[in-house]
């Protein structure tokens, strides 16, 4: 039996969720030290993009495809 729309919708999101852990582990401390002024430029840039990613996961359910066909942002290469 195939899963209902709003099965497919939270495995989706689980899916999503488990992304944004994996960037969360690797950012953990980061927004403070940007706000405080602490990064170098390297950390700087590694930040925002893991900023930018992480706001590109949070959007994933405004795609006009969600949840059928979700276009995943790609991880920062840092």
């Amino acid at each position: 039996m195939l899963p209902t729309e709003a099965e497919f919708k939270a495995q989706v999101l689980i899916q999503r969720d488990e992304r944004m852990a994996a960037v969360n582990d690797v950012t953990i401390g980061m927004s403070d030290a940007f706000v405080g002024g602490l990064l170098d430029e390297d950390g700087t840039k590694k930040f925002k993009a893991y900023a930018a990613y992480k706001l590109a996961l949070n959007k994933i359910d405004r795609q006009a495809s969600f949840p059928e066909e979700v276009i995943w942002p790609e991880y920062p290469a840092t």
